[in-house]
């Protein structure tokens, strides 16, 4: 069942080398690496570790190997090819009672695609925020021309009101008779 499985099953030592003892024949396929390699390069796993992954990963394991609390982590590691592979590696401590020293035994899924799919939906929300705050800077653009505008409607508005005003006192308080008359008809030429 351990050897078909589609994860990478391991037993790591509880020293400060986190040694392998144990590797399901995954791992060949998962990072390239055959179980014989895992096993006889005590300290692979943390070569292994992805440069930006590494001192936290580290310091996560000395930690739940002095608590002794399962673990649960998602971090990269780098295959024989060069690839990076995410995993989420979850492991418990088990202690027999043969007087075995307590080692971890754990899984190690391929969890790759998840990130790269999280990553595109990352970028693409960065995209679609960036476009918000354009399309929002173009709104407030035009809200801003059309207040410029209806401000100057209303001036102009409010200057032909005032003329209009202008125009019928002096029409009533001129000191005579004003009167309109329709302009008379052009007859057609013939």
């Amino acid at each position: 069942l351990i050897e078909r499985s589609p994860a990478v099953v391991y037993e790591m030592s509880l020293d400060d080398e986190r040694q392998t003892l144990y590797v399901s024949p995954q791992v060949e396929s998962l990072f390239g690496y055959s179980m014989q390699e895992w096993l006889d390069q005590p300290d692979i796993w943390t070569e292994l570790l992805h440069p930006e992954d590494r001192e936290i990963e580290l310091a996560a394991h000395d930690l739940h190997n002095q608590s002794g609390e399962p673990w649960s982590q998602e971090y990269r590691l780098i295959a024989s090819d060069g690839r990076v592979v995410w995993v989420r590696d979850q492991a418990v401590l088990v202690r027999d009672h043969t007087g075995q020293p307590p080692r971890w035994q754990g899984i190690m899924l391929d969890i790759t695609s998840q990130k790269e799919l999280e990553e595109q939906l990352r970028r693409m929300n960065d995209e679609l925020e960036l476009r918000v705050k354009e399309r929002t800077a173009e709104l407030a653009e035009a809200n801003e021309m059309m207040a410029l505008e209806i401000g100057e409607r209303q001036r102009v508005q409010t200057e032909l009101s005032d003329a209009h005003e202008r125009y019928r006192k002096l029409v009533e308080e001129v000191p005579a008779v004003v009167r309109a008359t329709p302009a008379p008809a052009r007859s057609p030429r013939s």
